[in-house]
């Protein structure tokens, strides 16, 4: 049976589709509120930023060094949590500034009207045990929800499914998480009258290592997996969509107004918790994740429905619609052939995926690109039993039929583009 045919030496650079979810004329009006909505809480942060940053020039800079290199792991795990279509950086920079700067300033002039409130009605006690647990996720989701919101409605790629909120939200929450870690560290130095780094270490270690993987970033990823549904799950009714929306919005309150109670403080250790607090999140994050991903994969794992094998094999696809599936073909790659198999079937399940999406949403132009860096790949990942060597450039068009129940085509020429309108 005859190979692919050879690759050429360097493969093309994949394109990403753009089908953005309003118009041009809706985007900008998205974007002309969204600066009304933003300039008294820009100012707010801004403010605030300058005047806790007087105490210590030299620790002010240190501090936005650190916690800006903190920033790129999360970013990294959070834009791979999306595998098939990932954001475009434009919408991922967009929600940090919305979350740090945006958010953190309505959050600023609303806590404190919410704490005055706690103290009239309950006293100063009880304001100093609950007033975190009241104001914080109570302005602070809102303030980051609304964002997310905005993003997804304004983004220059069409959200698909609930995963892209998630995204946009963590991306959201890690902003405000970030800035909120500096302010901590700026004013932490100046209640202790203590202007060396000693602070800053003192805030990376509660804030960032112990409480950081509990915090903002995964109470707005929360909020945003309801919204993405809210936006995106055109095939469910308004009120149920509305129901998840709301439903999401209630788990991240739930989490962020555990996680700011004193509720177990006096019953176990601190580190205990923590650990309590911290997996009751998690529980939420992954339920709500593994749903999320599951329709993900199952949208745009129709684009791949009917494909010859040697462009994805029924087990390959079986295996890149979950991250297990993707990890074990890697590592029996790098069993077979070493390093180099490795990264040509982490390059082959990259290019699978934007061929999935390409098919989905009628990119003819993507749908080229990651045909000739699956044939680049092929060079190294062996070709599936039964496999055929490739058909010249395929012609995807658009909406993708319902998934056929006859075998793959395994010979070549076999296969005829899907047609008909595109898939938004």
């Amino acid at each position: 049976m005859m190979a692919p045919a050879p690759a050429p030496a360097t493969a093309p650079r994949r394109t990403v589709s753009k089908a953005p979810l309003t118009t041009g004329s809706s985007r900008r009006w998205i974007l002309f509120v969204s600066i009304v909505i933003s300039l008294v809480p820009l100012l707010v942060s801004l403010e605030n930023l300058l005047l806790s940053s007087e105490v210590s020039p030299l620790l002010a800079a240190s501090s936005a060094v650190v916690w800006a290199l903190y920033t790129i792991p999360f970013l990294i795990i959070i834009r791979r949590i999306d595998f098939f279509e990932r954001e475009p950086w434009i919408s991922l920079v967009a929600a940090f500034l919305w979350g740090g700067f945006i958010a953190g300033g309505m959050a600023l002039m609303a806590n404190d009207a919410i704490f005055d409130l706690v103290t009239v009605q309950g006293g100063v006690v009880a304001a100093q045990d609950w007033g975190a647990a009241i104001a914080g996720p109570t302005t602070e989701e809102l303030a980051k929800g609304l964002g997310v919101l905005l993003i997804l409605m304004a983004s220059p790629r069409r959200p698909r499914t609930a995963l892209d909120g998630f995204v946009s939200g963590a991306v959201v929450g890690l902003g405000f998480q970030v800035i909120e870690n500096f302010g901590y560290t700026m004013n932490t130095s100046a209640i202790e009258d203590d202007p060396s780094l000693a602070p800053l270490a003192q805030m990376f270690v509660i804030r960032g290592l112990i409480a950081g993987p509990f915090s903002h970033a995964v109470y707005t990823g929360i909020v945003g997996l309801g919204i993405g549904y809210l936006v995106t799950a055109t095939d469910r009714s308004m009120l149920r969509r509305i129901g998840v929306a709301l439903l999401a919005f209630i788990g991240a309150y739930a989490a962020h107004w555990f996680w700011n109670s004193p509720l177990l403080i006096n019953q176990v250790s601190f580190l205990g918790s923590v650990l309590v607090k911290g997996a009751f999140t998690f529980g939420i994050l992954i339920v709500g994740l593994r749903i999320a991903r599951r329709r993900d994969a199952a949208f745009f794992s129709e684009g791949l429905s009917g494909v010859p094998d040697w462009l994805c094999s029924p087990a390959e696809q079986q295996s890149l619609s979950t991250g297990k599936g993707r990890k074990r073909a890697r590592t029996a790659a790098k069993r077979a052939g070493g390093r180099p198999a490795r990264r040509a079937m982490a390059s082959l399940q990259r290019a699978q995926a934007d061929l999935a999406v390409a098919v989905r949403v009628g990119d003819q132009q993507a749908a080229d690109n990651a045909v000739e860096r699956i044939r680049a790949a092929r060079a190294v990942v062996p070709l599936p039993t039964a496999a055929a060597s490739p058909p010249e450039p395929v012609s995807p068009t658009a909406t993708q039929p319902p998934p056929s129940t006859q075998p793959l085509a395994a010979e070549p020429h076999a296969w005829e583009p899907p047609t008909g309108p595109p898939v938004v």
